[in-house]
């Protein structure tokens, strides 16, 4: 700017009498007041202007995605916001709110390099970053999608993170601003491995179709729930002693199954055996007792997904257990979880559809019979097994009557999703 023009600080003086002559730290502090402005600003103009149109975007999404916890339904429905903000042409003449607020305001903007970042903004749109490195507040990550690395500055005016994010995964919208990189007001965590596996997933099924850019922005809503409305971490789970954690590590690392069925079995064997941990105290003396019982309790779904169940006399060679304890385990897990296991096969064979099946289990049978399930009636279509895992796939025991969601595999609703913008 010219000397002898108002300077933007506002003290009424001319720029080469006052902020030109102080130190270069007092202009950065100033250049950075700016920015943060311009962003407060930005969310005011949306929030204002268009918090309707804003509002009907969000709910759309909530009316197929239910987030129970508050605490994380609001940083949803704002990391939402900023997204429409940038990305969806709801204002006037088919633009963008970020592209309305420039229309109306962006001759306002004095300095260059803040009408010059605004202008670039347009373009912004989320990912994910895998953090390489946190430099005191100062992110080396990489792009999970186009392997492109970067320098994001966390903390404008000084401020410092109080943990390191080295290690993690951060999504977020990256502006640029004086030849720096920040995220556009904020930021999010996602410490679920489970999360980014499917994420990729899914980026690996568009990848033909679209450029990675491309895929995040059309794609954001889809990516939102697989984050919020994900399977639990089964990476932490409390326990409340080493001999309970023992017995599911064990369990975990003895199921032999094709990989693409591993996460919902674990799944199963977590909430099964948390429920018992429970309700029980989860007091272990003989950790592969427990361990083989266990197995052998969720070896009675495998079958649904094509696979055999185990028996006893395999899994006390597993193990290395007798039999007889092996079965004394058994039962004392039937006696807890009866219920519990009766109201997952419920799920697992009444939710699917309105057929009536005549067959019951027997309440005084350890053993769950599953055969019943697999019988044809002479009036009715064959079986379809295919059918039928896919079907379980698709909603595989979200809740039991009182424990808490276990995983499902979420990734695979993508190809029920019917909101990609062409």
């Amino acid at each position: 700017m010219g000397g002898n023009e108002k300077c933007l600080c506002g003290s009424g003086k001319k720029y080469k009498h006052c902020c030109a002559v102080k130190i270069p730290a007092d202009m950065n502090k100033l250049m950075e007041m700016e920015f943060i402005q311009l962003k407060q600003e930005i969310l005011k103009f949306a929030t204002t202007r268009y918090g309707e149109n804003i509002n009907g975007c969000i709910t759309e999404f909530f009316e197929e995605v239910m987030i129970e916890d508050d605490e994380e339904f609001h940083v949803a429905e704002f990391l939402l916001m900023i997204w429409v903000i940038f990305s969806l042409p709801i204002a006037e003449n088919k633009q963008t709110i970020l592209q309305a607020f420039i229309k109306k305001h962006g001759k306002k903007i004095k300095r260059p390099a803040l009408k010059e970042a605004i202008n670039d903004w347009q373009g912004a749109v989320p990912s994910i970053f895998y953090v390489l490195k946190d430099d005191h507040g100062i992110l080396h990550v990489e792009d999970i999608f186009t392997k492109e690395e970067k320098q994001i500055f966390m903390w404008v005016g000084g401020e410092e993170a109080t943990e390191t994010l080295e290690g993690s995964y951060v999504l977020g919208t990256v502006i640029n601003y004086r030849n720096r990189s920040y995220f556009y007001v904020t930021f999010y965590v996602i410490d679920n491995p489970t999360v980014i596996k499917a994420i990729l997933s899914l980026y690996d099924d568009f990848s033909n179709e679209y450029s990675p850019e491309k895929f995040v922005d059309d794609l954001y809503p889809e990516i939102i729930e697989l984050i919020f409305d994900a399977p639990m971490n089964l990476e932490n789970i409390d326990w409340d002693n080493d001999q309970q954690r023992e017995v599911i590590e064990q369990v975990k690392a003895n199921l032999s199954v094709p990989e693409e069925i591993q996460l919902p079995l674990q799944g199963l064997a977590i909430t099964l055996w948390k429920l018992y941990c429970t309700k029980t105290g989860g007091n272990i003396r003989n950790v592969e007792n427990y361990a083989a019982a266990l197995h052998y309790t969720v070896g009675h779904f495998m079958m649904f997904f094509g696979e055999e169940e185990p028996t006893k006399a395999e899994l006390a060679s597993l193990y290395n257990v007798k039999m007889r304890a092996l079965s004394t385990t058994i039962n004392k897990l039937y006696d807890v979880l009866e219920n519990n296991i009766d109201n997952l096969l419920d799920e697992l064979t009444f939710g699917f559809g309105d057929e009536e099946f005549d067959y019951d289990f027997d309440d005084n049978d350890d053993d769950i019979d599953l055969e019943d399930l697999f019988l044809e009636d002479d009036d009715d279509e064959p079986f379809d097994a295919k059918e039928f895992i896919r079907n379980f796939e698709d909603d595989f025991f979200k809740r039991t009557s009182d424990s808490e969601p276990i995983v499902d595999e979420l990734a695979k609703k993508r190809a029920e999703k019917q909101k990609i913008k062409k």
